[in-house]
């Protein structure tokens, strides 16, 4: 796949998520508070 095709817009989107033991929250909650602080 090229990189045009890994372009769709300006906003970036995680489909999928690797937690292991259901710690998904906490992840979701760190990268709101770390990554993406707006």
């Amino acid at each position: 796949m090229s990189n045009v095709d890994w372009q769709s817009g300006k906003y970036m989107w995680f489909i999928d998520y690797v937690a292991p033991y259901g710690h998904i929250a906490h992840i979701v909650h760190a990268m709101q508070q770390h990554v993406f602080p707006y």
